[in-house]
């Protein structure tokens, strides 16, 4: 065997084959989940745990939770009060809570009108403690003026409520005492002793809203009805 033969053979018998290349990719590492048991908010590292539907929000906890309402009081007008409580905003734009009412038999000494109120309930309020105020009533006996009568639009028909009235001959103010009406005729409402001006009718198209009650035994003015 020559020399340079033998290099050769020395060669080949120093090569390694290299295993074939697998054709599969790296396996890519499973995500870490930061938020366990919260459903939203932050994840503590720059993700997001979710959002909350609505008007909720996410607790500390994240959770999503309803917020609780704002108490009742200055600058929160349409704020919660304890049970059998209102929110209610004087014409001097003070606002608590005052004691929910339907007669001024219900409320206090000291805050002895029932305050009528936009939405039609009532708070006790102190009597005259604001121009325009109207105090609810079921009865005269709870009036000062004797007469329990109904709140009345300019044109002089019935809203509905029953309040306290002068008794002054008015459109469902009274007329109790020999007081007259200025228009329409004296019935009673309620009580036999509560004194009433009430508008006349033939039907209820002439009552603004209301119903155009008929009479018994009797006419108004040579109407039928009333509004009521």
């Amino acid at each position: 065997m020559t020399k340079t033969a033998g290099v050769l053979g020395l060669l080949l018998g120093m090569i390694v084959v290299a295993p074939a290349c697998s054709s599969s990719s790296a396996t890519t590492p499973a995500p870490v989940d930061h938020c366990g048991a919260r459903t939203c908010g932050s994840d503590g590292f720059g993700g997001s745990c979710g959002d909350c539907l609505g008007t909720e929000v996410c607790s500390q906890d994240g959770a999503c939770v309803t917020p609780s309402p704002k108490p009742c009081g200055p600058g929160n007008p349409s704020g919660t009060c304890a049970a059998g409580s209102t929110c209610f905003t004087d014409p001097s734009g003070n606002t608590s809570c005052a004691v929910s009412c339907s007669k001024n038999a219900s409320c206090t000494k000291a805050n002895s009108c029932c305050t009528l109120l936009k939405n039609g309930g009532g708070v006790c309020q102190p009597a005259g403690s604001f121009t325009g105020q109207q105090c609810l009533c079921q009865s005269p006996t709870e009036c000062a003026s004797g007469v329990c009568g109904e709140t009345s639009n300019a044109s002089g028909n019935p809203l509905g409520s029953s309040v306290c009235v002068p008794n002054d001959g008015k459109p469902y103010h009274g007329c109790k005492d020999g007081v007259m009406c200025q228009s329409g005729c004296c019935i009673t409402i309620g009580d036999k002793t509560n004194f009433v001006c009430a508008e006349a009718c033939t039907d209820s198209t002439q009552c603004g809203g209301r119903t155009c009650s008929m009479l018994t035994g009797g006419t108004c003015n040579g109407s039928p009805g009333v509004c009521q």
